[in-house]
């Protein structure tokens, strides 16, 4: 697959056809190259996509997973009434989630700089069903969140308190006070990643101070539906676009498409 990133016409020649131009002359450069070419146009370039060939197959949306209320209710309420609903709500998600968390069976989290070899053993002995994605092994986490002077990625293990083999890793950055989960990966992520992974990625962030966890995410309906059951609202979206060559045996089943930020370039 191939990721459209960027387009750019001078300030002179801004208009329909020297950009449909590019567009299409890019596309069919890649025919014969690429099974799939993808891409997440702007609102002002999601028209001149489709003139030049690609279209909507969905959307990447973010997810918010609410920790700490207190910022969130002073939108809505006085400071003193905010100040005490928020501990309320507070004290209120820390009992369930700690109750919660006792019925499921602990996990054990370690935050770690870099991918570890685990994660490609991970990812070996797990199948991805359908779905057309991105490996989610170590060379690829190394390329694609290697750390910047800006850019910081943290990743968190997750084991079974009982076995201590892996059971799934959360590749994180942080941002001010949310942790944006910037790609993951468990045994069955693209069916539905389990309330005890989701829970404990939730009271690690809040271990380390974070108001909220955020992810984006384009993935089949149970994989949604397992964070949406979790905890988390969806906010914000943003329409993905994709161009299937017909010469390729992959475009005749056109299987569901499984992306996270780490997809995306920024």
């Amino acid at each position: 697959a191939g990721l459209l990133i960027d387009f750019a016409v001078s300030p002179a020649h801004r208009s329909v056809g020297p950009a449909l131009r590019l567009q299409k002359s890019l596309l069919a450069r890649c025919d014969g190259r690429y099974d799939l070419i993808y891409g997440m146009p702007n609102a002002n370039a999601r028209a001149l996509s489709r003139r030049a060939g690609m279209e909507e197959v969905g959307s990447i949306v973010r997810l918010v997973r609410v920790l700490r209320y207190g910022r969130y209710v002073r939108s809505y309420l006085p400071e003193l009434l905010a100040s005490l609903a928020g501990r309320m709500l507070d004290l209120s998600s820390s009992v369930s989630g700690t109750l919660r968390r006792l019925l499921q069976g602990r996990m054990t989290t370690v935050w770690v700089d870099a991918p570890v070899p685990e994660i490609d053993e991970l990812w070996q002995s797990t199948r991805s069903g359908d779905c057309l994605l991105a490996a989610r092994d170590t060379g690829r986490l190394g390329w694609r969140l290697a750390p910047t002077a800006s850019r910081r990625t943290r990743y968190l293990l997750l084991r079974d308190r009982t076995g201590g083999k892996l059971a799934g890793w959360f590749a994180c950055q942080r941002l001010a006070e949310t942790l944006k989960v910037m790609d993951y990966w468990t045994p069955d992520a693209t069916r539905g990643t389990s309330r005890a992974l989701l829970d404990a990625l939730a009271a690690a962030a809040a271990a380390i101070g974070c108001a909220s966890v955020s992810i984006e995410l384009f993935a089949p309906d149970a994989a949604m539906q397992s964070w949406i059951a979790a905890g988390f609202v969806a906010r914000e979206s943003r329409s993905v676009y994709a161009k299937w060559y017909p010469a390729s045996a992959v475009a005749i089943s056109r299987p569901p498409l499984f992306l996270t930020s780490a997809d995306e370039d920024e």
